[in-house]
């Protein structure tokens, strides 16, 4: 919209995330992908449809979403404790993998991946405070 500038931090991927005793790790691959369970974020709420699944869907594909939750907070647990996968953004799962015992793999399929984009008004362009903060920000997210 007019007003708003952008910068784009960087570069975001999804990957699945599930939990180490998962079966489907010992076979991975489309068709155990396909087969097993999901969890879906859904910031919206209730959507049993993403990116993943518009990417499937081109591929004559498509998986089991089993449950669709709002923030993604909440699915290290659910999927420790389950026999599910989620497909998370690599950011994300990076840093919940280590500390719930939980197991990264590629999603073997493509799927296309996103710009993670700081936006703020231009009318806060010139206020030094603002100009910290945002440098601030951009020094945090470099890969």
């Amino acid at each position: 919209p007019p007003g708003l500038l952008t910068r784009t931090l960087y570069q975001e991927r999804f990957v699945c995330l599930m939990n180490q005793r998962h079966p489907a790790l010992k076979n991975w691959g489309l068709r155990t992908y396909l087969d097993a369970g999901h969890v879906l974020i859904s910031p919206r709420g209730g959507s049993f449809v993403g990116a993943v699944d518009e990417a499937l869907h081109k591929l004559g594909g498509r998986r089991k979403v089993c449950l669709s939750m709002a923030a993604a907070s909440s699915i290290p647990q659910v999927l420790r404790d389950t026999p599910l996968i989620a497909a998370v953004p690599e950011t994300f799962a990076r840093q919940v993998a280590p500390a719930w015992g939980l197991e990264i793999r590629e999603i073997p399929f493509s799927v296309p991946g996103y710009a993670v984009q700081m936006i703020w008004h231009a009318s806060t362009s010139k206020s030094r405070l603002h100009q910290a903060l945002r440098s601030s920000i951009v020094e945090c997210t470099k890969r």
